[in-house]
C-alpha cells in the first residue's frame, strides 16, 4: 500500500490567536522540524487529512508531505511524531511532524489490517485481536503503511502470532514472536443452547 500524499502551505501568521483562526478556517497547524533544519510552520486542510486517514492517524505515522502547490516546497517524508485533538468534539488542532531519509532507520509502529473472514465463524467463533499495531525497524523507505494479516483460513481455536505475520525485505519485527495478533474463540452459548436442568425425582 503506498504512504499518503499530503499537501501543506507555509503558515506566515503565528501565536494563539492566529492558530485559533486558522482552526475556524478549517486548517490543522502544523510544525516540522528536522535534524540540523530549521523549524517550518505549515498549516493542513482538516478535511483533506480526516478524509485521507479517518480517525486512523497515529504518531509514527510515515507521510510523503507536499508543500505548497508546485515544486518549489519540495516533498518530504516526515514521521508524525505528536498529533493534538480537541478533547471534546475530538478534531485535530495541532501535528509535529519530523523530516527524515529515506534510508534512515526508524522504529515505528505499523496498524495491523486484517484480511478476510475467519472460517471459524461460521462455527460460532468469535475474532479477538489483541494486537492493532507491531513495532517495526526498517529503512523509512521500507516501512509499510500497513501489515495485511490474511485471516481466511482460521479455525476456532486458531491464532496467528506476530513471528507468523507477512515478512517485509529489510524489515524487522521487535515485538516478542510468540505475542498473538488474531485468533479465533468459541463464543459463549447463548441461553436458548444452555441445556436446562432436568426436575427433581424425574
Amino acid at each position: 500500500m503506498d504512504r499518503v500524499f499530503l499537501m501543506a502551505e507555509v503558515r506566515e501568521e503565528r501565536g494563539k490567536t492566529a492558530a485559533k483562526r486558522l482552526r475556524k478556517q478549517g486548517y490543522v497547524t502544523v510544525n516540522l522540524y528536522g535534524k540540523d533544519k530549521e523549524n517550518v510552520d505549515l498549516k493542513i486542510s482538516a478535511s483533506e487529512l480526516e478524509r485521507r486517514y479517518g480517525k486512523d492517524i497515529t504518531p509514527s505515522t510515515i507521510i510523503q508531505l507536499q508543500i505548497g502547490k508546485d515544486a518549489a516546497g519540495g516533498t518530504h517524508t516526515v514521521i508524525l511524531k505528536e498529533l493534538q485533538k480537541d478533547q471534546f468534539k475530538q478534531q485535530f488542532i495541532h501535528i509535529d511532524f519530523q523530516e527524515v531519509s529515506a534510508d534512515e532507520k526508524v522504529k515505528v509502529e505499523v496498524p495491523i489490517h486484517l484480511i478476510g473472514q475467519a472460517v471459524g465463524t461460521s462455527y460460532g467463533g468469535i475474532i479477538q485481536q489483541p494486537l492493532r499495531t507491531v513495532e517495526v525497524e526498517a529503512r523509512t523507505i521500507n516501512v509499510p503503511a500497513q501489515i495485511d494479516v490474511d485471516i481466511s483460513n482460521l479455525e476456532v481455536g486458531e491464532q496467528i502470532t506476530v513471528g507468523q505475520l507477512p515478512v517485509s525485505p529489510g524489515m524487522v519485527y521487535l515485538n516478542d514472536p510468540e505475542e498473538v495478533v488474531v485468533g479465533v474463540v468459541l463464543g459463549a452459548r447463548t441461553e436458548e443452547e444452555t441445556p436446562l436442568a432436568e426436575p427433581a425425582g424425574v
